[in-house]
């Protein structure tokens, strides 16, 4: 089991039916690492108000209730959950005919719930982005080991659509790979949105520093070289800013006029997205070559643009989430 504790996760946990707290809800709480003192300033649950049910999760044969954060209740059998996870207490544990709240909303746990039953594992190409990151944050949470794997996959596969809290969660949880491939598409981000989605540490990396497994020279280290979404965007300054030709033009010109409609392609096509540059970079230049006629200067010029960026992106050290660097 790892040992990753999610101190950060707020956990409303509620007082229902009784004023005391049950063993099986101690003991989940303390799985957690969730102080159970905090439900005496909770506020009780409503009983005059009528229960809405989970269509999927509503066994007459169930032993546990539990209630999502939108107040949908899902009547679930104790011994699946102690199956498929290292958090929930199994059935020797006593539940004393309580409703567990989670602070998940209904859809999160009835897509979570489908990992902790021998049925069909639920389609998550069918969800949206947002829906999907809570499902994994869950998983997470509860150590559900059945649907961590296949969230972190799908996790992976939305970095385009949400850089930031791909990163985040790959940051929090330690999928060290997963993080720095995101780092990369998140360097235009605002600094409000990352601080967002990202936690203390992991945002101190992304704004301030990379790391370096090699701390004995870190603190010699100048700011130029611990910047780490500087380094990006001076590569994508000197997109804008190609060199000149090694070798002048006839008369002495630094360029020809077929060079800035050239220039003008390749830099429409690559925007100014930094995601993809290291892989589009060449391949865009190539596209547009023709432009060049038979201009050799511009043509040296555009490899010698092609190169600059190649060897500034390669140089760009792995974004580290820890900071490593200063610690």
């Amino acid at each position: 089991m790892r040992q990753r504790w999610h101190s950060h996760i707020l956990f409303p946990f509620r007082a229902l039916r009784i004023p005391a707290v049950s063993h099986w809800a101690h003991t989940f709480l303390h799985a957690l690492r969730i102080d159970d003192t905090a439900i005496a300033t909770t506020t009780p649950y409503d009983l005059t108000m009528s229960p809405t049910y989970s269509e999927r999760f509503n066994a007459a044969d169930a032993d546990l209730t539990i209630s999502s954060s939108d107040g949908v209740l899902f009547k679930v059998h104790r011994k699946s959950l102690e199956t498929y996870s290292d958090i929930f207490p199994g059935t020797d544990v006593p539940v004393d005919n309580e409703i567990v709240p989670l602070s998940e909303k209904a859809s999160t746990l009835d897509l979570l719930f489908q990992y902790m039953y021998r049925q069909r594992q639920p389609d998550l190409s069918k969800i949206d982005a947002d829906e999907l990151a809570m499902l994994a944050e869950a998983a997470e949470k509860y150590f559900v080991y059945s649907a961590m794997e296949v969230c972190k996959v799908y996790m992976q596969s939305a970095i385009p659509k949400m850089p930031l809290k791909v990163m985040g969660y790959a940051a929090r949880h330690e999928y060290e790979s997963l993080c720095e491939e995101a780092a990369p598409h998140t360097v235009q981000a605002k600094a409000a949105d990352a601080l967002e989605y990202l936690d203390a540490r992991c945002f101190a990396s992304w704004v301030g520093g990379f790391g370096s497994h090699d701390t004995s020279t870190a603190t010699h280290r100048t700011s130029s070289q611990v910047l780490y979404r500087e380094h990006w965007l001076q590569v994508l300054y000197d997109i804008h800013h190609p060199p000149f030709a090694p070798l002048l033009h006839k008369g002495g010109l630094p360029e020809c006029p077929l060079w800035l409609p050239f220039q003008g392609g390749v830099l429409q096509d690559l925007g100014s997205s930094l995601a993809c540059l290291q892989q589009s970079a060449s391949a865009t230049v190539d596209r547009h070559r023709h432009l060049l006629g038979e201009c050799v200067q511009c043509k040296k010029r555009a490899d010698h643009w092609v190169y600059a960026i190649a060897g500034k992106v390669a140089s760009i050290p792995k974004f580290d989430p820890t900071l490593r660097v200063f610690t």
